[in-house]
């Protein structure tokens, strides 16, 4: 048995962690509290036996949807029965006579199914708190049970308390209102508290108000904006009797917002021993109370404007000779990471879907930029929407009403926003005009914003940004997703530096600049949150190794457009997946590795393996057998013939995440951002949950976190 101290030696430790896990969009459950009335015979007697009443409280559960409840009352016997009668349910609670099984339990019941328990205990309302005694001026020992619960799909972690205060005791009333709220104020502000009752004193009460205006916790009732509440809370098993006196409450932390409450004064009629006449009765002499409740999902801004430059590093903006004097004006009013790592591989594709569904690729299903095709490339890749199997940002936002924009976003074709020109690589401009949205936009923007050209420039960043600023001007995007792509390009013509690539720099830089006055000149600069990230650094090239003209010399690739092949590897930048046509076929795994393992010693210094649990933990491609990632410079190639190891130039990406120069960067500035933050280190899969937390969205699927020091307080 866990007692009140247990739960105060655990606080520091234990409430710690509440703020890591309370995620950003809403979790919404149903709370109740419900005075069983404890069994006794004389109850019986006059029709009101909790035999009978039993089946009917278990359906007002079951009916009304309870997610968590308090009760009290309740006797062993009485709660065992309910947890019976309610699958899916269980509780927590002991007897205040005992600490054990004897007397009145004040239990709190939840379904198993959506949250975790992950602390309980009890303590007496009284002085001593830890044993069974009477508190102050009561009549009877009084308990309160406590539970820590994470609710299982969405992660938030939360305390509840139910209690059942003396019927007689005015001071031991005020005092128990008293010792909760200095437990409650004991906990790290912010933390999630639900307390319910039967607090033997209603809505006019001193010990009410002590609690209900304590700044702490407040009445469901005063803060719900739609109420049935026809009656009070007691009615003593009288099915016609009325009152305004409310004396069962539910008070809630801030961060709760109610949408309901209710006190439910359902009745159910049992037939006279005579005459054949039925009576209305009430499952108890207390109406439960319940309320839907909502944590979470306040917005801390309008609108979010998330733009990446490709091929983005911390350096851009940390170094002041790349001139990127936008960025770092952001930098300096908000918050900036100084390195954000990527996914496996660090490539465009798989990041920037990582970047709008918080997970790893693994679990979205974007793996590669291009597609792995076992019988040579025909040039199929990522493109569509729905090659992403992960809810997105875009569809949270959608889905709360909000206008959404995407401008040459990755995989973005037939995303749900309603402006949309996707990134759709080689595969041609009339393809990506054929998937622009709203139908006509190109050639609006054509007309709009080019001067009636006959064809827009979208290699050039300042063009996209052009793009963006009509689409704030005219339509005002609570989320805007949009793809700068010029530094990539000449990153891997020049690598890490060279004028090209400090012009391109400055060029991003400019076209975030076009971003921000298309803000200020829509008036909504003050509620927007601008991000400016990347999707993946740079690796300067010395050496290009091109590992399947080793299977072609171990005789594992013969002819791969013929499916003459056993092994081969994909090779994308800076990594290589190894893909086996039967991947049941452990002798060809076994001989690949031998192959690697015969190598020269300068040979094997140029890439690391990336075993299968490797990748699992890093949420990489679930259909390789393993992976090389390159060193000291080397990137990988494709070729099947003439040298494997040949020179390199220029500068790639794609590298196992793990190292300072494939990092990213992250800069952001607006409304609930701290001004002056600095993130040490972040994951590529925060950004979605950042996001959702700033907007208010749900992305429950969401597996980033927020990082500590990014918001402000």
């Amino acid at each position: 048995m866990r007692h009140f101290r247990t739960f105060i030696t655990g606080t520091a430790v234990a409430l710690s962690l509440v703020f890591g896990v309370t995620p950003a969009y809403a979790q919404r459950f149903n709370i109740g509290t419900y005075n069983l009335r404890y069994a006794n015979h004389g109850d019986s007697v006059h029709g009101n036996g909790w035999g009978q009443r039993l089946p009917v409280i278990a359906a007002q559960v079951r009916f009304h949807d309870f997610d968590i409840f308090g009760t009290q009352e309740g006797l062993y016997h009485m709660l065992e029965g309910l947890r019976d009668s309610l699958p899916g349910y269980t509780y927590i609670g002991v007897g205040r006579d005992d600490g054990k099984m004897a007397g009145e339990h004040s239990a709190i019941f939840y379904k198993t199914g959506k949250f975790k328990l992950l602390d309980h205990g009890d303590f007496w309302l009284s002085d001593t708190l830890d044993r069974p005694n009477k508190g102050w001026d009561a009549v009877l020992p009084r308990i309160c049970t406590w539970g820590k619960f994470r609710e299982i799909s969405t992660g938030l972690v939360f305390y509840m308390f139910n209690l059942h205060m003396d019927h007689v005791g005015v001071r031991a009333r005020a005092e128990s209102s008293k010792l909760i709220l200095a437990r409650v104020r004991a906990m790290p502000a912010g933390t999630p508290v639900i307390l319910t009752g039967d607090f033997n004193v209603d809505q006019t009460n001193e010990s009410y108000r002590l609690i209900n205006e304590s700044g702490v916790l407040r009445d469901c009732y005063e803060l719900s904006p739609i109420r049935l509440a026809t009656n009070g809370t007691f009615n003593s098993f009288r099915a016609d009797g009325k009152t305004d006196s409310r004396i069962d409450h539910i008070f809630v932390s801030r961060g709760f917002r109610v949408g309901r409450y209710g006190i439910l004064t359902d009745t159910y009629r049992s037939k006279d021993d005579t005459g054949g006449k039925y009576t209305a009765r009430t499952p108890s002499d207390h109406f439960p109370v319940m309320a839907a409740v909502e944590y979470g999902a306040v917005s801390l801004a309008e609108h979010i404007v998330l733009i990446t430059v490709d091929g983005f590093r911390p350096d851009f903006y940390l170094d002041p000779s790349w001139g990127a004097v936008n960025i770092r004006r952001l930098m300096q009013d908000g918050t900036h990471a100084l390195g954000v790592n990527s996914v496996l591989p660090s490539m465009t594709y798989p990041s920037h879907t990582t970047i709008v569904t918080g997970v790893q690729p693994a679990k979205h299903g974007v793996y590669f930029n291009n597609m792995f095709e076992p019988n040579g490339p025909t040039g199929k890749m990522y493109w569509n929407d729905s090659s992403i199997h992960a809810p997105t940002i875009w569809e949270a936002a959608e889905k709360r009403g909000m206008t959404v924009a995407s401008l040459f976003w990755p995989v973005s074709a037939d995303a749900p926003v309603q402006y949309n020109i996707p990134d759709i690589g080689s595969m041609g401009e009339g393809v990506r005009e054929k998937y622009a949205r709203p139908a006509g936009f190109v050639d609006v923007l054509k007309k709009e914003v080019f001067d009636n050209t006959d064809k827009i420039n979208y290699g050039q960043d300042h063009n996209v940004a052009r793009i963006a600023a009509y689409v704030i001007g005219k339509s005002k995007p609570g989320l805007m997703t949009i793809h700068f792509f010029s530094v990539d390009h000449y990153e891997h013509m020049q690598g890490r530096d060279g004028d090209s690539v400090r012009m391109a720099v400055r060029d991003a830089d400019s076209s975030v600049g076009i971003v921000v006055d298309a803000l200020k000149t829509a008036g909504i600069w003050d509620k927007t949150v601008i991000i400016v990230t990347g999707d993946h650094g740079f690796v300067d090239v010395k050496t290009s190794i091109n590992p399947n003209v080793w299977l072609v010399k171990a005789g594992l690739i013969t002819d791969v457009k013929k499916d003459d092949w056993k092994a081969q590897f994909f090779s994308v930048g800076g990594s290589s997946f190894l893909y086996l046509k039967d991947r049941n076929d452990k002798a060809t795994l076994a001989k690949v590795k031998e192959v690697l393992a015969g190598l020269s010693s300068a040979d094997r210094k140029l890439f690391r393996m990336i075993d299968r649990p490797q990748l699992d933990a890093i949420g990489g491609n679930p259909l390789a057998e393993f992976a090389l990632s390159g060193e000291h410079g080397a990137s990988f190639g494709n070729a099947m013939t003439g040298e494997a190891i040949r020179p390199g130039h220029g500068g790639t990406h794609g590298y196992f995440p793990d190292f300072r120069e494939i990092m990213t960067g992250y800069v952001a500035c607006g409304p609930g951002i701290r001004k002056g933050g600095v993130v040490s280190e972040m994951n590529q899969r925060d950004q979605a949950v950042i996001v959702a937390r700033l907007l208010g969205l749900s992305l429950p699927t969401g597996e980033g976190k927020i990082p500590a020091g990014l918001l402000a307080e």
